[in-house]
């Protein structure tokens, strides 16, 4: 499921804009991630230009901050609303996010357990469950 070039015309027009959002989003997660993790990436691997023009490396860039943003996901204080939310989604969606989470919690979270998340986690996670 691509995302429409045209669907996403009322973001920022101005590229500059569009670089400094991302940088601020990549900055966040950096932050993030060194909180929780305690790691020193940076993501320079993430291209803020790239993606905002959408020049060769947008893909890469996107995906890559989908990950990382999943892992925030189910690492953050409000994980079960957002647990919740991908309980909603159809079970194939479902499994593709649980690949994507269980590869970026094998990055990053070494010792850090990803508790009741396995493939089918999403949809039978308790929502109670802190």
């Amino acid at each position: 499921s691509d995302i429409a070039m045209e669907d996403i015309e009322d973001l920022p027009q101005v590229d500059e804009e569009k670089i400094k959002n991302i940088e601020t989003v990549i900055n966040g997660l950096v932050s993030f991630y060194s909180d929780t993790f305690n790691t020193q990436d940076t993501f320079e691997h993430i291209d803020a230009k790239e993606v905002a023009t959408r020049g060769e490396g947008m893909r890469e860039g996107i995906h890559a901050l989908l990950e990382l943003i999943l892992g925030c996901v189910i690492n953050c204080s409000d994980k079960v609303v957002y647990i919740e939310g991908l309980q909603q989604l159809d079970p194939a969606t479902q499994t593709e996010i649980m690949h994507v989470i269980q590869s970026v919690m094998g990055k990053y979270s070494e010792g850090i357990s990803v508790g009741d998340l396995d493939e089918s986690s999403i949809a039978h996670t308790d929502a109670a469950t802190p």
